[in-house]
């Protein structure tokens, strides 16, 4: 059947492209992209095609680039159509680009009567497809602008596929479109450039950036696409906001400038496993078919070039007991400081102060915790992926004056928005978790005499960045830490005795979850620990250990009830009696609290009388009185407070506006 003429676009802003990459970096032999092999049926053909569609549209990507040459024509073609027309069903749009380029020799078309047949064969069944786009040969840097004219007038000569779907790639690395770009006789043609950070790393700024992507073009971005583009995802680095990086400043300035111009784009690579080929490795998107985003700022700034911008913020406050048994809170602004209020022994709250002149991401997220001593301590990540953390100087005080500065911890790095868990052995010395850039649980504690140790990993490379890192401590004081795997099986890690470096290894607890749900680990009187989150049908579940210091015994998860979004958030806190309280956050913008009461649980109750976006991060705090207080932001970005009326206490006091400005 022949599809209906395309409608015409004005400029290529349409183009929001992610390249399906092969992992052997397009070079020769039959290409086969990343979850295609040799041995692929057109059924599996078909599911991971579907993956990558779906994947690619969830962060906005509707072009996706795929690599082809002689070999795979003639050897995966009925694979390749299948792949092709999947994408195509799911709503993509393909360039079927070709890679066959003699590469460490003439940088000219390897045989040019087998570049022909290929193009013939992919144009007598997609020549009349309008989600089909062509590129005719990759990088053509063997040619002088004469010849590569000449080959391109040839493939005009044979193709039938209409012009506005043919892209030409531009001289050299196809790092200039403005010679193709002035010859009349491609007018109709769209045109492709690449650009890369490493091509140039002298430039750290986005103006000299946005200047060098303006030479390149020239007056021709109305029929532009940069089918290659790309950046280091798996270093830490915060695309969210300027800096003098080679690497930042690139992304901000492709997107700023391909936004103005109305200019699409294609990232490369898109999909590629960790362990992918040479230098493209280091900037993926996704780590392999139905992976984890190596970066989300990266994302974010792609989605805002693409004027797709899909950030959420999620406000994460955190808050803790000062020595004098005053509440004290942190949370990160709006301008990405970090800002501080706290209770004042006369009543009431203090207002808020940023803690340094240092910004941090959008979406980082704070932890504090209390020193031996007393003292309370603070870790977030920095916008270069390192782990910072300040202190108290002298127990009690929250005096500005009595905060150490922020030091990084530099043995590692992970994502700047990655969820931070702090524990605490038996002997008082604090221990901080993360999930590093290889998706393993990374951890450093504080050493008896005084510092931090360095990262190790306790392995796993199977957890997502925005994973919750539930961390308790087993009656006998050892550690212990729960996560949900990218397979939604919960997943158990403790050390072997208190206070030892030594832990357990990985342990599946099963009880399939949704990947991207929140849990919350807490403690019972008994010493049990009990772990709670949300299951796929939206029902709270909770799940225990069988008996206390039995980490290896836990019953399956059991119902809870309610109905919720499968990605609400869930603290827990114990009363003063000892019963775990459970606080989710309600579709219907409410906080609704549960508690165990006479062997049961109470059922759900709201919190009314504040709202509250579905992305907020809650957090409960114990003041002195022994009352629970819940922290969380507003609708309006403020900061919103509710506790207790009397400690163990069904009922509670009205919200509290603590003013502030947050996301």
């Amino acid at each position: 059947m022949l599809l209906a003429p395309a409608p015409a676009r004005a400029g290529t802003s349409w183009a929001h492209g992610g390249n399906w990459a092969d992992i052997d970096g397009n070079v020769a032999g039959v290409h086969y992209w990343v979850g295609i092999s040799n041995t692929t049926t057109l059924a599996q053909a078909t599911n991971v095609a579907d993956t990558i569609a779906c994947e690619y549209a969830s962060v906005g990507i509707n072009f996706v680039r795929l690599g082809f040459n002689p070999e795979t024509v003639t050897v995966n073609w009925p694979v390749a159509q299948v792949c092709i027309n999947q994408l195509i069903a799911k709503g993509m749009n393909v360039d079927v680009c070709c890679f066959y380029i003699d590469w460490k020799g003439s940088g000219t078309i390897t045989n040019m009567s087998n570049w022909e047949n290929m193009w013939e064969t992919i144009d007598g069944v997609y020549k009349n497809n309008n989600s089909v786009y062509y590129e005719a040969i990759n990088e053509p840097f063997g040619y002088s602008l004469s010849s590569l004219e000449g080959v391109y007038t040839t493939f005009l000569g044979f193709i039938t596929k209409r012009q506005d779907h043919i892209l030409l790639d531009g001289t050299g690395y196809a790092d200039n479109v403005t010679g193709i770009g002035g010859d009349t006789s491609f007018s109709g043609c769209l045109l492709a450039l690449h650009d890369y950070a490493v091509w140039n790393t002298s430039l750290t700024t986005e103006a000299q950036w946005e200047s060098q992507l303006q030479t390149a073009v020239g007056s021709y971005y109305g029929r532009t696409i940069i089918t290659e583009m790309g950046a280091a995802s798996d270093t830490g680095l915060d695309y969210s906001h300027s800096a003098n990086d080679n690497n930042i400043s690139f992304i901000r300035a492709m997107c700023e400038q391909c936004l103005s111009w109305g200019m699409g784009f294609t990232y490369f690579p898109a999909t590629i496993p960790r362990n992918g080929n040479g230098t493209i490795n280091d900037m993926r998107l996704f780590e392999g078919v139905n992976g984890e985003i190596v970066n989300e700022s990266l994302i974010f700034e792609l989605e805002s070039g693409w004027n797709v911008a899909q950030f959420t913020p999620e406000p994460a406050p955190c808050v803790a007991r000062t020595a004098d048994g005053r509440l004290e809170l942190f949370a990160i602004g709006t301008d990405n400081s970090l800002y501080t209020a706290y209770q004042q022994t006369g009543g009431g709250w203090s207002g808020w102060a940023a803690m340094t002149t240092q910004t941090f991401a959008q979406n980082a997220v704070p932890v504090v915790g209390t020193n031996s001593d007393g003292r309370l301590e603070v870790l977030i990540v920095d916008t270069e992926g390192h782990i910072n953390y300040a202190s108290q100087l002298t127990p009690g005080s929250s005096a500005a004056t009595n905060w150490s500065a922020f030091t990084p911890m530099t043995s590692a790095v992970v994502a700047p928005t990655a969820h931070l868990a702090l524990g605490t052995w038996a002997n008082g010395c604090l221990d901080v978790f993360a999930i590093g850039t290889g998706s393993n649980l990374i951890h450093a504690n504080q050493q008896t005499s005084g510092g931090w140790t360095s990262f190790t990993s306790l392995g796993g490379a199977l957890f997502s960045q925005s994973a919750d890192i539930g961390v308790n401590n087993e009656l006998d004081g050892r550690e212990e830490v729960i996560l949900i795997g990218t397979g939604g099986n919960l997943c158990q890690n403790y050390q072997t005795a208190a206070n030892s470096a030594t832990w357990s290894g990985w342990n599946n607890l099963g009880n399939s979850l949704p990947p991207t749900a929140h849990t919350a680990l807490g403690r019972n009187s008994d010493g049990r620990l009990e772990i709670f989150s949300i299951g796929s049908g939206g029902n709270a579940c909770h799940a225990w250990e069988n008996a206390a210091n039995t980490p290896g015994s836990w019953a399956s998860l059991a119902n809870l009830g309610g109905t919720w979004a499968t990605t609400a958030r869930v603290s827990v806190a114990a009363d003063q009696n000892g019963a775990l309280e459970t606080f989710i956050l309600g579709t219907d913008g409410n906080m609704y609290h549960g508690f165990q009461t006479g062997g049961g649980w109470s059922g759900w109750s709201a919190l009314s009388g504040c709202s509250f976006n579905q992305n907020v991060m809650q957090c409960v705090g114990v003041d002195a009185g022994g009352m629970l207080e819940i922290f969380a932001v507003g609708t309006g970005g403020n900061m919103c407070q509710v506790a207790e009326s009397a400690p163990n206490s069904a009922t509670w006091t009205s919200w509290s506006n603590l003013g502030g400005t947050f996301y």
